[in-house]
Formats: structure tokens, C-alpha cells, sequence
């Protein structure tokens, strides 16, 4: 099968995930009959519940957000199965609390993306470096020829001129 995320197509199988943006037009092409998607639906303030105070989340999901950020357009996030095989059991413990509706499934739905957004971003991986830097390295080489300033670079990473001026 394949994903197709704002006319751009990746080929998929199963255990794949994707976190994508509400915004970005997505569907699926050459799907065989026994396709099946779980889609978890949330708005970010969903989860504010459960990171407000956690600096580690913030921190991890801020370095995966600036590596799929690209030409200063957001792109969508990419497990594939090998990395997300561990997700599927997630995702369905998160459709029996859904469909279950028991006293407090709204904070365990809460908890568990956590979880799930947690080994997504985990799985993007570690380059012994801070993921800034590289994203940093690889924008200004696909700019190569043209002025890159701080500022740019800042709004692309979602990080102060200041602090990108520091690294």
C-alpha cells in the first residue's frame, strides 16, 4: 500500500506509523483487501494534561519536530514497522479504552499516547549529536547558493535566533 501525505507517496506495510499534522490532506493508494488503518485522532491540548511538567517529553518531541522540518514546512513523522512493531498493542489497548468508556479512560487514552508518542519519537533515533545540529547541517546544505540567515533557521527549527546563534 501506500500513504499519501499532501500528494507525497511513501510506501507502507503493516505496523507502519504516521504522525501527521491535522491540517495535511492524507490518504492510501494500492491497498490490498485486508488493509486496516487505526487512526488516533487528538488535538496537541489533549495531551497537555500529562507533559505540562515534563521537560524530558518536551525536550525529546521538540528535537523530532525540527528534524522533519524541511524548506520551512513542517513535514509529517515516519515509523516504519520495524521501528513501531511495539505500537500495535498500544494502539489497541487504546481502541478498548475508547470503546470501553470506563471512570477515567480519558486520562488512560492520555497516558497512553504519551507512551506511544514517546517510542515514536525514540525510534527517530540518536546521531551523537544533538538532532538541532544535523537538521541545521542538512538545511543549509540544501540551500547551498543562497543566503541562509539565523532567522530563518530559527523559524524552520521553532528555536530562538539566540539560541540557534549559539550551537
Amino acid at each position: 500500500a501506500e500513504q499519501v501525505v499532501d500528494g507525497e507517496k511513501q510506501n507502507i506495510s503493516a505496523g507502519d506509523c504516521f504522525l501527521i499534522d491535522i491540517g495535511m490532506r492524507h490518504g492510501y493508494e494500492n491497498v490490498s483487501p485486508d488493509f486496516c488503518v487505526i487512526n488516533c485522532l487528538f488535538v496537541p491540548s489533549f495531551l497537555s494534561a500529562v507533559t505540562t511538567d515534563d521537560a524530558a517529553f518536551k525536550e525529546l518531541a521538540c528535537n523530532v519536530f525540527a528534524s522533519v522540518t524541511t524548506n520551512l514546512v513542517p513535514k509529517y513523522l515516519f515509523v516504519s514497522s520495524g521501528s513501531a512493531m511495539e505500537l500495535g498493542g498500544f494502539f489497541e489497548r487504546m481502541l478498548d479504552e475508547y470503546h470501553g468508556k470506563k471512570t477515567a479512560y480519558l486520562e488512560a487514552l492520555q497516558s497512553i499516547l504519551k507512551v506511544v508518542l514517546i517510542i515514536m519519537f525514540r525510534s527517530c533515533g540518536d546521531k551523537g549529536q544533538p538532532q538541532i545540529i544535523g537538521d541545521i547541517i542538512e538545511m543549509v546544505k540544501r540551500c547551498s547558493g543562497k543566503k541562509v540567515k539565523i532567522e530563518d533557521l530559527s523559524e524552520a527549527m521553532f528555536f530562538s535566533p539566540s539560541y540557534i546563534s549559539r550551537l
